[in-house]
């Protein structure tokens, strides 16, 4: 797959492996396995307008339900997403308390052991039920959803006097207080949750199943309203497991420019969003637009850190010339050994003007700071000076040194063999001496 990009633009990724996969899904053996999340008055919607999505993947055709929206008293049933036999065939179904008892029942079989997206919202009266971003089904309701017990995922037991529980995997619940567009959905459903997101202020719950282990369930929402394993707080056998993803969420690559640095050569930075299932990156150059006789220039693999955070990747091309255009790919590697190609950027580098050195020495801040796993430190140094840039972890001990003579400088500090935690970077000549303090978030 070739992806094409003349400038700074939001590029998507998508990967399939799990071999090296550090986001999780939540798998439930279909027998007693469950995860309950406390009441919250943001989940009960009224008659107010709301979206709940989630990603599901069934594996058989018993019945199952992926996600249950309790009543306020007892057990009543708010709604549910079920998986229900009522045609002669299973399907994906939404059930909810109300005159009648409607429901919105799919034409479609989804208990094919794959992956699915599925969105219900709900915008005045109108109800509309979504799988992978297309509209199955739709009806009206002038009710009230008065949610206010438990939510429960991969289990209901308010439906009847039976126990339904759901054998497959389940991951990146999402509960909005706005009724999601289309558009949106079929946007954002291939991707972790940002703050770029067109309706983020009104998320009020997001499962991202990420933890990996223990009991908790994290609420990444404003609300924070944590979920837990099966029925105790300690492990027991209703507990589902933590699965590695293969949930097909991308990997989002943010950013991807190029710059001529300080000591004139040229610099190509690129920022994801969210990784996983990914080995690593590789640079490529070429002095045309085509993709025919590209060059790698990275001698080692740059090695990928697969976690939903924000990271910032860096590689210094220092085989270049003055007056001369180069245009750059990223190539991403995957687990399972295929490759996407992005690109190209392009950067000529313009022969440095005649300037005077700086006529004070300074040490700037760290860019980005917090960073994972590099930043990048910028400072200068007056004429006729000489000065030491040093690195230490918070005991004090000296991870980096080296000294830097007159001018313009930047260093960019790789800190991926090191912990979380906060480091101090020093800058001292003979006249000066400044100290500052950089985060490191893996």
């Amino acid at each position: 797959m070739r992806k094409f990009i003349i400038a700074v633009l939001v590029l998507i990724i998508g990967f399939s492996s799990t071999v090296l996969a550090q986001n999780y899904v939540m798998d439930f053996d279909g027998i007693d396995d469950y995860v309950r999340i406390p009441n919250h008055p943001s989940y009960s919607f009224g008659t107010d307008d709301f979206t709940v999505s989630f990603w599901f993947l069934k594996r058989d055709n018993d019945r199952g339900h992926a996600l249950t929206f309790n009543g306020l008293t007892g057990n009543n049933l708010c709604f549910d997403f079920d998986d229900e036999d009522l045609t002669g065939g299973v399907n994906i179904w939404v059930y909810w308390m109300g005159t009648g008892n409607p429901y919105i029942l799919t034409p479609i079989d989804y208990s094919d052991g794959t992956w699915h997206h599925l969105t219900f919202t709900r915008a005045g009266n109108l109800l509309t039920l979504y799988v992978d971003g297309i509209i199955v089904g739709q009806d009206t309701y002038t009710g009230s959803f008065s949610c206010g017990g438990d939510l429960l995922v991969g289990w209901s037991n308010s439906y009847f006097t039976y126990s339904f529980y759901w054998d497959g995997k389940i991951d990146e619940i999402e509960i909005w207080n706005v009724a999601v567009d289309q558009t949106t959905i079929q946007s954002w459903m291939n991707q972790p949750l940002s703050t770029a997101h067109p309706y983020w202020s009104n998320l009020v719950g997001y499962y991202q199943f990420n933890e990996g282990s223990g009991q908790t369930v994290l609420d990444s929402s404003p609300n924070a309203n944590h979920g837990q394993l099966g029925g105790l707080s300690n492990p027991d056998g209703q507990d589902p497991n933590w699965g590695l993803s293969d949930n097909p969420l991308p990997v989002q690559l943010s950013s991807f420019t190029a710059v001529q640095t300080a000591e004139n050569l040229a610099q190509i930075n690129w920022i994801t969003q969210s990784e996983s299932n990914l080995i690593g990156y590789n640079v490529y150059r070429n002095n045309t637009d085509s993709e025919q006789t590209l060059l790698q220039i990275n001698p080692n693999l740059i090695e990928g850190t697969n976690t939903t955070q924000e990271q910032t990747y860096s590689f210094t091309d220092a085989n270049v010339n003055f007056e001369q255009t180069y245009y750059y790919w990223l190539e991403s590697v995957e687990a399972d050994g295929n490759a996407d190609l992005f690109g190209p950027i392009s950067i000529t580098l313009e022969t440095p003007s005649v300037n005077e050195l700086p006529t004070v020495t300074v040490l700037n801040s760290a860019y980005p700071n917090p960073f994972n796993p590099s930043t990048i430190i910028s400072f200068d140094v007056k004429e006729s000076e000489t000065g030491h840039l040093s690195i230490f972890n918070a005991k004090g001990q000296k991870l980096f040194g080296r000294d830097f003579t007159s001018g313009n400088h930047t260093y960019t500090w790789n800190a991926d063999e090191y912990g979380s935690g906060i480091y101090m970077y020093r800058f001292k000549t003979d006249s000066y001496s400044e100290t500052k303090r950089m985060i490191m978030m893996k």
